[in-house]
């Protein structure tokens, strides 16, 4: 059905329908699955590290469409030999309506928000705004889109193929700037589900003091939690701060209460520590297993204990996110 020059569809799940109630396309990760006349036509997508479409093959391997883009989503001379395609950047799709004297809109639709790549801005605020004050509310993937993308709109964030990973990534980027502070740094690490694949990410960490943080649970809509991490960035000779805290002495750590541990039994979520000396252990409440992770974290030069030579840089701010943030 059109009106108004525009062609009306409709959403259900990853299904659209056309106008007349009849089955358009189904959205899967590889690609899409078109109805047509004669059938089925099945299209396939090549994707970079950000999720953005480059390459559109047909069931033969015929190249129906390429895509290169600028930093912030603009299109680079696109190729469009016969596809229409409008899932490109970040995989997002295109909202590529013309008005008079054939004005595009070109924004894509991030779901909480839409993006306009002309711009590299979003046009409404931030719902998580407050989490992120240190940017404007506007700001796409704080502004440094080669390495992060906006998932849904609400927040920043790379995305691993595994929980694990994303741990390894968070102690890079934060244990040194734990220890250069002084002070513990925690986060939620979140699932993020788009049809049957399943990644992982994590929030900006909130800062606490020298032998404890509640990590910060506000995780964007429509994700779930899987993981809490944090870091012992103060070496201290009275705590044991290369190991995770409530470590049970005598039975499984399955029963303990306390301690990092404890929290991790208590919350069902899979526990992540980064210490001192540069290791990175990961606690499964399931099995009640500790397992190290990495060794490659940044680390103190003071602690005797010290498994590598990473020296610890401020290269990540510290945000000031209130201990109770979240909860």
């Amino acid at each position: 059905m059109e009106e108004n020059n525009t062609v009306q569809s409709y959403h259900e799940g990853s299904c659209v329908y056309r106008g007349d109630g009849s089955p358009d396309y189904i959205l899967h990760p590889e690609g899409v699955v078109r109805a047509t006349g004669q059938g089925l036509s099945h299209e396939y997508f090549l994707k970079d590290h950000l999720g953005s479409t480059r390459v559109v093959f047909g069931s033969n391997d015929e190249v129906l469409q390429a895509t290169d883009y600028y930093a912030f989503g603009m299109e680079h001379t696109p190729l469009a030999i016969s596809n229409t395609n409008r899932y490109l950047y970040n995989g997002k799709e295109l909202q590529d309506e013309t008005f008079a004297g054939g004005v595009k809109l070109g924004w894509y639709d991030y779901g909480a928000r839409f993006y306009d790549p002309q711009i590299a801005r979003f046009h409404s605020l931030d719902i998580l705004a407050d989490t992120f004050s240190y940017q404007t509310p506007y700001a796409y993937a704080v502004n440094n889109p080669i390495k992060f993308i906006d998932v849904l709109g609400m927040g920043p964030g790379d995305l691993f193929a595994t929980k694990r990973a994303a741990a390894i990534d968070w102690g890079k980027t934060y244990n040194g700037a734990s220890i250069i502070k002084q002070k513990e740094l925690g986060s939620t690490i979140y699932e993020v589900k788009n049809g049957n694949t399943t990644t992982y990410s994590y929030n900006e960490p909130s800062t606490g003091k020298a032998h404890s943080c509640s990590p910060n649970k506000n995780i964007p809509n429509g994700t779930k939690a899987s993981g809490v991490i944090h870091s012992h960035g103060n070496d201290d000779v009275g705590y044991n701060d290369n190991n995770f805290s409530g470590i049970s002495k005598t039975g499984s750590n399955k029963t303990s209460t306390s301690g990092d541990i404890g929290y991790s039994n208590k919350k069902n979520l899979t526990g992540y520590v980064t210490t001192p000396n540069g290791s990175a252990q990961e606690y499964e409440p399931s099995t009640g297993t500790i397992t190290t992770i990495s060794t490659q974290m940044p680390s103190d030069s003071k602690d005797p204990t010290r498994l590598n030579k990473i020296e610890p840089l401020p290269t990540a701010p510290l945000y000031n996110i209130p201990n109770n943030f979240g909860k």
